[in-house]
């Protein structure tokens, strides 16, 4: 197996940053002009930026020259911002999609970017970008991403988890001080805590947070599903278009998502699929957390259809097809060396690489196809259900 093969950008980008030099605007069936996307589509669902400087730099020309309105949704600690994005994705059939930040001229993977699409009133999107981005084990890259998509968002919820009075105002300190370096560059006035249990201490970290900063940042009632997240997210979005000019203005078609879905026993077998297709998701978003993993391909042994990847539809297509045929190999040279049954593990390494493949307990029937750098830790167990489901 090998690196990703990509050619080089096309003359339409930029040297620098591979910003195309001349956006369209498409216009709409009522005649709003709508900004151009970021990045191209190479698959369902996942789009592809390709850079050659900075990633953050890179992203904030994108957003300067695509004029793309969007909110965000950030955390202040306890990885709730997926959560959150993931619940609203489950809750009302907006599906998750990725940006994926790449190194020109090499492909590799510098950054994938959560985001959905909500629906307005006029037939276009608003986007809702998760602030929690995935940029394996470079930190300073994910956090110069995610204060990126803060800092030029329109409306920011910043959900606060359920934890102690000191690690909460730490948190709330550390993101008062990257506002100060970032002066010129923070553009987002709208920014609302959403804690998960309010507290009369939290509030007075909150006045002085809007006294320090100069934001007027409000907090909301107490926060813990996704419905609730949305309705005060969203009704929060609409009260700020109504002081926008009309041309201007995007209202959210949905505020109230449906209800939680009924008992796995009493839903339809469409529904059992998209849970565990969800499980899927999550089980690829993890890996892609773990340090120097690549790709990812969840597939089914028997049928060899994929049920989770990341990557283009076309990649993990292939990483289905080989892993199924080694797992297939590996029996067949146990069977006649009578070494007894094969279990449906693997692992080899390759010249730059490392494979890895694994049965999967939480999807029976389920083989993960990992790859990681030649030098990359070994890949622990995964989480239970209950820690995926929690963004663990």
């Amino acid at each position: 197996m090998s690196t990703d093969s990509h050619e080089p950008a096309p003359a339409r980008f930029w040297a620098d940053t591979n910003v195309v030099t001349e956006l369209a605007e498409p216009v709409s069936a009522r005649g709003r002009t709508v900004p151009a996307d970021i990045g191209e589509p190479v698959g369902r669902h996942v789009r592809e930026l390709f850079v050659s400087c900075d990633p953050a730099q890179a992203l904030r020309m994108q957003l300067e020259q695509s004029s793309l309105r969007y909110m965000a949704i950030a955390d202040l600690g306890g990885g709730r911002a997926r959560r959150g994005l993931l619940d609203i994705s489950r809750a009302s059939g907006w599906p998750v999609q990725r940006l994926v930040v790449r190194r020109q001229g090499y492909g590799d993977t510098l950054a994938t970017l959560f985001f959905l699409d909500s629906p307005t009133q006029d037939g276009g999107a608003v986007r809702v970008f998760c602030a929690d981005v995935d940029a394996g084990a470079d930190e300073a890259t994910r956090i110069q991403l995610g204060l990126m998509l803060m800092a030029r968002a329109e409306l920011v919820a910043l959900l606060v988890p359920d934890q102690s009075a000191s690690l909460r105002a730490q948190a709330t300190d550390t993101l008062r001080n990257e506002i100060h370096r970032q002066r010129t560059g923070w553009l987002c006035r709208n920014l609302i805590f959403m804690p998960a249990r309010t507290s009369p201490d939290f509030v007075n970290e909150i006045t002085r947070f809007r006294a320090e900063t100069g934001i007027p940042a409000r907090m909301a009632p107490a926060v813990r599903r996704a419905d609730q997240l949305w309705i005060y997210l969203g009704s929060t979005w609409n009260q700020m278009q109504d002081r926008m000019a009309a041309g201007q203005r995007l209202i959210l078609r949905t505020l109230a998502l449906v209800a939680p879905p009924p008992a796995a026993a009493e839903r339809p077998d469409s529904l059992v699929v998209n849970d565990t297709e969800l499980l899927a998701q999550r089980c690829v978003h993890h890996l892609l957390r773990q340090p120097g993993v690549q790709r990812v391909c969840l597939f089914n042994l028997q049928s060899q259809v994929v049920v989770a990847h990341s990557g283009t539809p076309e990649e993990a297509q292939a990483m289905a097809a080989q892993g199924r045929a080694l797992l297939q190999a590996m029996g067949r040279a146990g069977e006649v060396m009578a070494l007894g049954h094969a279990l449906v593990e693997a692992s080899f390494t390759l010249t730059e690489h490392r494979v890895q493949l694994r049965g999967m307990a939480l999807l029976p029937g389920c083989v993960m196809h990992v790859i990681l750098t030649r030098n990359a830790p070994a890949l622990g167990p995964l989480p239970g259900r209950a820690q995926l489901e929690a963004g663990v």
